[in-house]
């Protein structure tokens, strides 16, 4: 009879699948534990551009704070652990000052009476121990404000509108404004022409959305007028009509308009016989205003 003979302990195997069960292990304790002052990031969008700010949360811890903690008169990281970093993704203006796109950390000198906020160019620094004012792409005076305590620091947006937000550290007692701004009209003329141009579609919908864009702006009628007319030829419908005839009048030629205005209500009007639409219907009426207004009515 033949025996079997007994197979070899698969050591190999089992050293890996032990490996494998300790990896997730090891990596927890490889990032070590939780900071105390947790890391936060705050982004918010103005116009076409965003705003981000990565920073990290130390408390108040019954300390006294400014003129404490943290001295007056000297450079501070503005948080705790990493330098804070600010990315912009459009050009921008910090305080009135011109600022390029990209990733910055963000000092500060803290004050009585007002503060130094500081934009650096090197975005990689642990405090502000390697900080170096040559790199500095700006700096501002802002005067800080008393407000009710907050025990950890943060920063937030208020006062946001379409090209500006004002971005406020509030720690303590204080809280710091900080003004951005943003060419939002220049920025949307230059996504404009990138999106008309790319667009390959047979109904031209980039050039109608920037075309209207721009009219409720009241701003770049003429590239805005080019784009209605090929929005009105790739897809003839009453709202692209329509959006023509205004542009047209707003350009100075209200013969053009007229027709124009004439051939949208023809539209309109067959469009509203196949299916009620308040909105269209509500349009056609100040369209029709319009129409009396260009023709001297």
């Amino acid at each position: 009879m033949t025996r079997l003979q007994p197979r070899p302990f698969p050591y190999r195997t089992l050293a890996l699948v032990l490996l494998l069960m300790l990896l997730p292990s090891l990596a927890a304790r490889a990032e070590g534990p939780p900071r105390i002052s947790q890391m936060a990031t705050v982004t918010q969008t103005v116009g076409l551009a965003e705003v981000s700010l990565t920073y990290s949360r130390p408390s108040v811890r019954e300390r006294e704070i400014f003129g404490g903690l943290v001295p007056l008169g000297e450079i501070w990281r503005t948080g705790a652990n990493e330098a804070t970093t600010l990315t912009v993704s459009q050009d921008c203006t910090i305080g009135g000052k011109p600022l390029a796109a990209g990733t910055y950390s963000l000092f500060t000198i803290p004050g009585t009476d007002s503060w130094t906020v500081i934009i650096n160019k090197e975005a990689e620094q642990w405090g502000a121990y390697r900080y170096k004012e040559e790199q500095d792409a700006l700096r501002i005076d802002v005067q800080p404000k008393q407000a009710a305590h907050s025990e950890q620091m943060r920063f937030e947006f208020s006062n946001v509108t379409a090209d500006s937000a004002t971005l406020s550290l509030h720690w303590a007692e204080t809280v710091v404004p900080i003004e951005i701004g943003f060419n939002t009209l220049a920025i949307a003329k230059e996504q404009a022409r990138r999106e008309v141009a790319a667009d390959d579609s047979s109904d031209a919908g980039a050039a109608s959305q920037w075309a209207s864009y721009f009219y409720q702006q009241e701003s770049n009628t003429d590239e805005a007028l080019t784009w209605a007319k090929a929005a009105a030829t790739g897809s003839p419908n009453y709202w692209n009509a329509a959006l023509l005839a205004r542009l047209l009048a707003r350009s100075g030629d209200k013969a053009q308009a007229i027709t124009a205005a004439k051939h949208a209500v023809q539209m309109g009007t067959k469009a509203l016989a196949e299916r009620p639409n308040n909105r269209m219907k509500g349009d056609m009426k100040e369209l029709a205003e319009q129409l009396k207004s260009w023709s001297g009515q």
